[in-house]
């Protein structure tokens, strides 16, 4: 990986999803400024842009909104099933499972 990395041209991006923090070997990428690393905390969604996001998909009152944001913990897959479960069935499934 880190030869196809090193091959990469000026103006190519490359996203690398990882649970891990990259190994030592790409330090160089890092210091370079050629490797941005995102964590949790920076890809996570604020009650701001959740609130954006559900504005056009569905109606909902604050105390919702809320809820589904603190369920998703800001997490953009899971704020994006919850909608589509209130726009579909008009609540929140209060098991945390959509169970259809």
């Amino acid at each position: 990986m880190r030869e196809a990395l090193s091959e990469i041209p000026d103006g190519v991006n490359v996203i690398l999803c990882s649970r891990s923090d990259p190994p030592p070997d790409f330090t160089r990428f890092v210091v370079n400024e050629r490797m941005g690393i995102l964590d949790w905390n920076e890809l996570r969604l604020s009650l701001e842009e959740v609130r954006q996001i559900a504005r056009p998909r569905a109606a909902l009152d604050d105390a919702l909104l809320r809820e589904i944001y603190a369920r998703s913990d800001g997490w953009a897959a899971g704020v994006t099933l919850m909608l589509e479960q209130v726009k579909r069935t008009g609540r929140l499934d209060s098991s945390g499972a959509s169970g259809d």
